[in-house]
């Protein structure tokens, strides 16, 4: 008698590789678009530009390669999100599945709604570069980082909410904490580039003597640095939305009763196939074809 082995239950940890993947494509990305800058020689692409580049201003030199890069971290970002919506909703992780929670719902919904915002922002500001179209580029930056942000905070809100539910979930004060540290991080650097970038208009020659191109290229140069910054710490981010998918493998009771089901029925099997072999055993212990 032959049987069929069960197969494996399967593990809600596999949404955490959505957030691991946009964080992956989007620093993969960030680290290409350094690299081609400094194997180019670190030019200036515009007569008006810095010393350090913006991401802009490489991104519009590579804009193919910028642009896959943001509609590939997008598309990911929001679907971390919609994920973890599902995955709450589900009672896979803690959430709206055991309480029910009005308030949790529309923190949730709000977070992918402003995730939303912050995708066709982000697709926008990489298919309108800087250089042909500097006005719907930067607006398109501004709302970019507003809608991350704002998303950020309501995600921050709906798990601060769960913890008052769950006290024993550790990870979700971890969490918690981790997304506002980031959060404030962020917040604090793009103010820092929103100030240097406003004080020359992000433009080297906008003062006429040379000491005032000297000290806008410093200004601007600073500016550049923390849009680099800000990027970089959009990928921490997004790694924080791994840790908030990853705990499914463990707090899922349906999962862990599949699991515990497919445990047992494989336990039943190879106790049903050494009965099955001490069966074909004649007397003198030889098994019997």
């Amino acid at each position: 008698m032959i049987s069929s082995t069960p197969s494996k239950p399967f593990n809600p940890r596999i949404y955490a590789l959505l957030p691991l993947l946009a964080a992956l494509v989007w620093l993969s990305g960030l680290i290409a678009l350094l690299g081609l800058w400094a194997r180019n020689g670190t030019p200036r692409y515009e007569p008006d530009q810095a010393n350090i580049a913006f991401i802009s201003d490489v991104g519009a030199f590579h804009q193919e390669l910028f642009i896959g890069i943001c509609s590939a971290t997008a598309a990911f970002y929001l679907f971390s999100l919609l994920a973890e919506r599902w995955l709450r909703h589900s009672n896979r992780l803690p959430g709206h599945g055991e309480t029910r929670g009005r308030r949790e719902v529309v923190f949730g919904l709000l977070a992918i709604l402003f995730c939303i915002f912050g995708g066709v922002a982000l697709i926008l500001l990489a298919r309108f570069d800087a250089v042909d179209y500097g006005n719907v580029h930067w607006v398109s930056t501004v709302i970019f980082i507003i809608s991350v942000a704002i998303s950020a905070v309501f995600q921050s809100l709906e798990v601060q909410a769960l913890k008052k539910d769950f006290p024993n979930r550790a990870h979700l004060v971890r969490n918690s904490i981790l997304k506002l540290i980031v959060l404030v991080l962020a917040l604090a650097v793009a103010i820092s580039f929103g100030v240097l970038f406003i004080v020359c208009d992000g433009d080297v020659n906008y003062g006429e003597s040379p000491s005032e191109v000297t000290r806008c290229n410093r200004i601007t140069s600073a500016a550049a640095v923390c849009e680099w910054v800000v990027a970089f710490i959009f990928a921490a981010y997004l790694f924080t939305l791994v840790l908030d998918l990853w705990p499914s493998g463990k707090s899922s009771p349906r999962y862990l009763r599949r699991v515990e089901q497919w445990e047992s029925s494989l336990k039943k099997q190879e106790g049903g196939e050494q009965v099955e072999k001490k069966a074909r055993q004649p007397a003198g212990g030889e098994e019997v074809v």
